[in-house]
């Protein structure tokens, strides 16, 4: 749009203020190839007091009576540029030629000053010429006031020596002078590969924004305005947004760094800064994801690679599999810490990285292991065989020794056996024993739950105790025990019933 409005005001300016304007202003009125009228100008005292009919168009205004010298001087310069500054101010009479053959004429006179404008005789294909290049001249000027962005033409002196319509309609609105350039306030801005922003307050206060751009011209500046209110606004809430989601990250303990699409920082929270150990400074920088993840890798806040080119890779595919939402990493760090890491992708190509402290969570894991695996070694050293079952009935905890006597070789695979199962195993493995429907019954059955005990006697002829103690969840241990003769004589049918 811009080398549209730029080719447009060029050549549609030049033709206005050049040539275009002459023939607009002083065309012959004469027929065929006859010498066509004077325009004449009378100044008393410095003013326009009289003029002959057309001299209005010189201006492009209704009238001109009441004018000074210098607004006749900067018209006519367009054709005349060897006017003198100053009216002259002793009777003389100077003669000047347009570059269009245009001829002026200036006689002073006491108080007096007239202007006299003639053209030279005109040849028909002159006449279609000159025709021609003012249809093109009013068709650009046509173009340059339907542009809905504001354009005008800065002279030496500074003030505006053209305009559109749609500088007319600014002006209008900030109750300004369309002779001279509105009075725009510059923003600041670090990005210098775009047009300058400006502003300016209208008189209800409310405040344009627009990017400016300039064309230097050999007869003053031309600039063009580019209404970027909608942008302006759009900005302003995005920062508001990312102030809102700012305090609301602020008191979170997981950290959050949130890549725009163009891959650099966009939004970071304190939580970030105490994780990785990185410097304010440096993440309100908005450093590329890239660079982000290269300090974190110098600081020795995440797993050294093996070498820098794998590093790059992987680093290449961490970005890849964040935008997929398939990436999440557990990171062991030197000084003992653990960090959870997880990517999730967001609209136009954005990607948020999560940083999760799990030291605490994976050191009670790792205790609880530990713990387990000493409680494991304690039953497992029992005499006794063990097994304990869920409020469910499921087994959740046996002992080596229970593993070798019910020939279970499914070993701590707990979730794979039942108190259902267990039974069957036990009834089949026994001669007689008590009722085991029983048995699943109490400890199911929550009300029904007690302890109770019975003998058993396996198929090669020992005898064993069979002990059922509830224990604390709801869960219910199970403790098989080689038994004395008179443990064993105890009637099953009297042991069932505790």
């Amino acid at each position: 749009m811009t080398t549209i409005i730029s080719s447009a005001l060029g050549a549609g300016g030049a033709l206005v203020i050049g040539l275009g304007l002459w023939w607009m202003l002083f065309r012959p009125r004469g027929r065929g190839t006859g010498r066509s009228p004077a325009t004449s100008i009378l100044l008393r005292r410095g003013k326009v007091v009289d003029a002959t009919p057309g001299a209005d168009q010189i201006l492009g205004a209704p009238f001109i009576t009441g004018l000074g010298w210098d607004s006749l001087r900067d018209a006519l310069r367009q054709q005349f540029p060897d006017l003198p500054d100053n009216m002259p101010d002793q009777p003389s009479q100077l003669e000047f030629t347009g570059t269009t053959g245009l001829r002026l004429t200036l006689r002073r006179s006491g108080e007096t000053l007239l202007l006299r404008l003639e053209a030279h005789d005109m040849v028909p294909a002159r006449l279609f010429h000159l025709e021609t290049r003012a249809a093109k001249c009013q068709h650009f000027a046509d173009i340059l006031d339907r542009l809905p962005q504001p354009a005008w033409h800065v002279g030496p002196d500074g003030d505006v020596t053209w305009h559109n319509v749609a500088f007319a309609r600014l002006c209008t609105a900030c109750n300004h002078d369309p002779a001279h350039p509105l009075p725009f306030e510059p923003e600041p801005r670090s990005d210098t590969g775009t047009p300058p922003r400006v502003s300016v307050l209208d008189a209800t206060k409310e405040r344009h924004w627009f990017e400016l751009e300039s064309f230097a011209q050999d007869d003053g500046r031309l600039h063009v305005a580019t209404d970027i209110g909608n942008l302006v606004a759009a900005e302003r809430a995005q920062r508001q947004f990312v102030q809102t989601l700012s305090k609301t990250f602020a008191h979170l303990p997981i950290g959050l760094a949130a890549f725009g699409a163009d891959q650099r920082l966009a939004l970071f929270n304190p939580a970030l800064v105490d994780l990785t150990r990185l410097n304010a400074d440096f993440l309100s920088a908005r450093p590329t994801l890239r660079s982000f993840f290269d300090l974190l890798r110098e600081n020795r806040m995440m797993p050294e690679p093996k070498n820098y080119a794998s590093w790059r890779e992987r680093l290449s595919e961490m970005i890849s599999a964040a935008q997929d939402d398939r990436f999440c990493e557990t990171w062991t760090l030197e000084t003992g810490l653990t960090y959870k890491i997880t990517g999730r992708p967001h609209p136009d190509g954005a990607v948020a990285f999560l940083f999760e402290d799990i030291s605490a969570e994976i050191s009670l894991t790792r205790r609880f292991r530990a713990e387990l695996m000493v409680t494991q070694s304690v039953v497992d050293s029992f005499e006794d065989a063990i097994a304990v079952f869920s409020q469910n009935g499921v087994l959740n905890f046996c002992n080596a020794r229970y593993n070798e006597l019910w020939r279970d070789q499914r070993g701590s695979a707990a979730s794979d056996t039942n108190i259902v199962d267990a039974a069957r195993i036990w009834q089949q493995a026994c001669q007689g024993g008590p009722d085991w429907r029983h048995f699943r019954d109490l400890t199911l059955d929550p009300e029904q739950r007690r302890p109770w005990q019975t003998g058993l006697m396996l198929g090669d002829g020992t005898e064993l105790l069979c002990r059922v103690v509830p224990v604390a969840g709801g869960a219910t241990m199970v403790r098989f025990s080689r038994c004395d003769a008179h443990i064993a004589a105890l009637p099953a049918s009297r042991s069932a019933r505790g």
